[in-house]
């Protein structure tokens, strides 16, 4: 039997070897993973030179085994799908990435609800969070924007529309746990928007021809690596991760269009996923139909009635 048969790509099965391994470090060794945990305070209030480090290593560590090993199965399944349609190099660059922009983001948007002259809290400054969640949730924004899946179940229990089904599990992971890290979800759902949509992707991600170019020109990725039955080459119909692709522009007027459209994009998908939940959305516009028609039907009626009685006074 082949490897690649049971074996996920080289990006992700790296990426879910590094948490593992660094999971089992901390339990030999005997290590505290406090001291690689996000904790925006220490990030912030000691630079510089700061906690920096604590923006890469936080997503690597977890709090147990369960923590762990649900993180890993949903990163085995949609890392896989993604590095089969990027390729394992551009899937390498982008693990990196998101890792500093989700984190990046999380501290940035804590410091923002601290210096909120409205309401300041320091909720989120003082949190210590840990877990390769805020990717994952990168991942499922990034996966479900290039599905052809019309709806997803939600633990078989009801189906949702795929473009809704990360932020319905949002909210209903914090439901079931509060005491998870619900900024650290927000951050990766949030960075995945932006990429998609174009904000991100040209000022983060290198052309598909650059990677090829790699790949093909340069000594930098060795011949045994790309050999290798689990190293997934550049597809030639890959064009990029965002929605607009290679027609994406970074001129300040489009990304002033791009911002404003995903922050309206961002208050439908909270309020369509909550209504999911609740058990008041998902049905499309068919129930608000007969009523919609039944009152201008009533107003057609009392319209014609007003017209017959000042017909009648005139005469």
């Amino acid at each position: 039997m082949s490897t690649s048969s049971y074996a996920p790509p080289l990006a992700t099965l790296l990426s879910c070897s590094l948490c593992v391994v660094i999971h089992v470090s901390v339990l030999v060794f005997d290590l505290s993973s406090f001291h690689y945990t996000l904790s925006p305070r220490l990030i912030i209030y000691l630079f510089p030179p700061g906690d920096l480090f604590r923006l890469l290593t936080s997503p690597y560590f977890h709090g147990s085994i369960m923590h762990l090993g649900m993180n890993m199965m949903s990163t085995a399944y949609l890392s896989t799908v993604l590095e089969k349609k990027f390729g394992t190099l551009p899937t390498l660059h982008l693990i990196l990435a998101l890792t500093l922009l989700v984190s990046s983001l999380h501290t940035f948007i804590s410091f923002l609800a601290y210096c909120n002259p409205l309401y300041s809290t320091q909720k989120f400054m003082l949190e210590h969070s840990l877990g390769y969640s805020g990717v994952i949730f990168t991942f499922a924004i990034l996966e479900t924007s290039t599905s052809r899946v019309q709806s997803r179940s939600i633990y078989g229990l009801f189906e949702v529309p795929t473009q809704l089904y990360p932020w319905v599990l949002l909210i209903l992971i914090q439901v079931l746990m509060p005491n998870i890290s619900f900024l650290g979800h927000l951050s990766g759902i949030l960075v995945g928007t932006l990429i998609v949509n174009g904000v991100l992707d040209k000022s983060i991600f290198p052309s598909p021809d650059f990677f090829r170019y790699i790949e093909e020109e340069t000594r930098l990725v060795p011949t045994r690596v790309k050999n290798h039955e689990l190293y997934v080459k550049v597809p030639d119909n890959f064009r990029g991760i965002s929605k607009e692709n290679e027609d994406a522009t970074n001129s300040l007027f489009a990304l002033i269009v791009k911002a404003s459209s995903f922050a309206l994009k961002f208050v439908r998908n909270i309020v369509e996923a909550v209504l999911v939940i609740t058990g008041l959305g998902g049905g499309g516009s068919s129930p608000s139909a007969p009523r919609s028609t039944e009152m201008t039907a009533r107003n057609a009626a009392l319209a014609a009635e007003r017209r017959a009685l000042m017909s009648d006074e005139n005469t």
